[in-house]
């Protein structure tokens, strides 16, 4: 009877978790769809505390970090948060490698690093944000974060030299 009665705890308590981390998910996402970035990056440091191989928080906590990175003070902490982002998005591709929404973030989270970053470092990633981007599209055609990417992306190698050009290809 004590044993019966202790699965059962133990399966209540389990479910009751999962089941408060799927409500966390749905908020997070919530919050991304309301702007509310600093909210959204709280909650999906929350389900990283819970399970940090999950690739769909470690995508979307990615793509939180480039949002709230976005609006910090510095350069510095700007850097700061995008590095955590392209971190946490090679992690989740790693994790899983058909996630469009890993593949977005690691070329936003490239992306972002680029906007402060040298123009030799700017060249080193111009393919790798390509490659990613499109990745991307491949994964889900209709990911319209990825197009813009991409397109930002054919504007910038539009507007380099010639020689530049060479270099990136």
């Amino acid at each position: 009877m004590k044993k019966s009665l202790l699965f059962l705890l133990t399966f209540i308590s389990i479910f009751s978790f999962s089941q408060s981390n799927e409500e966390l998910y749905k908020q997070g996402l919530q919050c991304k769809s309301d702007y509310k970035y600093d909210e959204g990056l709280q909650v999906f440091q929350k389900l990283l505390k819970s399970d940090s191989s999950n690739a769909n928080y470690l995508a979307n906590a990615s793509c939180f970090y480039c949002k709230v990175g976005n609006n910090r003070p510095t350069e510095e902490a700007r850097m700061n948060y995008f590095h955590i982002a392209e971190y946490l998005a090679k992690k989740a591709i790693q994790t899983d490698n058909n996630n469009a929404e890993a593949h977005y973030n690691y070329a936003l989270a490239l992306g972002r690093i680029n906007e402060h970053a040298s123009t030799s470092q700017k060249i080193a990633n111009a393919k790798l944000i390509k490659v990613e981007a499109e990745k991307a599209i491949q994964l889900n055609p209709k990911h319209a974060g990825a197009y813009h990417i991409l397109g930002r992306w054919h504007r910038e190698i539009a507007g380099l030299g010639a020689i530049q050009k060479m270099v990136v290809n």
